[in-house]
């Protein structure tokens, strides 16, 4: 399932359209949970990204951007038999504490819950306003993991050098998104991801609230019709 969004400011047809890519890039490489993608949106932080959204990958995705294994149940419990956890007595208390030093250790802790966003840019001079190497604003990590949306070869073009390494690159190739430089993952604490999540459940919640009166005002209206 996926919840899209649709918020727009006056924008460059092209700026437009890669920033909607972002969304059909996602789509192939979430699970079955499915995605929650919006543009234009303000988390509690303050900062508003082209588009952001909120997924978890595909194992083989998973993968590719974390460059980490895919933490599945089976390996996970491997992992913690050989720290000589037995089964056969279960302590949950002990169990989830083995786990956590096997997902640090192995995996890095890396959920599959995972917070990405997108600026998108189609001019060096705007490339430039953003990331100039000063380290303040968007250069300061605040996602998963960060995507800088641009033409086909800017990267080429460009000296994209002032761009810290947790940003990556997506450029169409030729019309779908490619990943043509992947983002170092950056840690941020479950908290913070909630709260930016809330942000949108909040939004979509008197978005529906405002609809559901539209409805009731409507079949009032239709009622009163009737009875003349």
């Amino acid at each position: 399932m996926a919840v899209k969004g649709i918020q727009y400011r006056n924008q460059t047809a092209l700026h437009e359209w890669l920033t909607k890519k972002t969304f059909d890039f996602l789509c192939n490489m979430v699970t079955q949970r499915g995605i929650v993608w919006r543009q234009e949106h303000t988390i509690h932080n303050g900062m508003r990204p082209d588009a952001i959204a909120f997924c978890s990958l595909q194992s083989q995705y998973y993968n590719q951007i974390t460059g980490r294994p895919y933490p599945r149940d089976g390996e996970i419990k491997r992992r913690i038999h050989e720290k000589g956890f037995s089964f056969d007595n279960f302590d949950q208390e002990e169990y989830l504490k083995i786990r956590d030093i096997c997902l640090n250790e192995y995996y890095d802790n890396i959920d599959n819950e995972f917070l990405i966003v997108f600026e998108t840019k189609i001019s060096y001079s705007d490339f430039k306003s953003s990331f100039n190497g000063d380290g303040k604003w968007k250069e300061q990590p605040y996602a998963h993991f960060h995507f800088l949306v641009c033409p086909a070869g800017f990267s080429k073009t460009y000296d994209l050098s002032t761009m810290p390494d947790y940003w990556g690159v997506l450029e169409p190739n030729p019309r779908a998104l490619k990943i043509i430089r992947l983002p170092k993952h950056h840690k941020i604490e479950r908290l913070f991801f909630l709260e930016a999540a809330y942000t949108i459940l909040f939004k979509w919640g008197r978005e529906l609230n405002l609809l559901e009166r539209e409805l009731l005002s409507t079949n009032r209206d239709q009622n009163i019709d009737r009875e003349f």
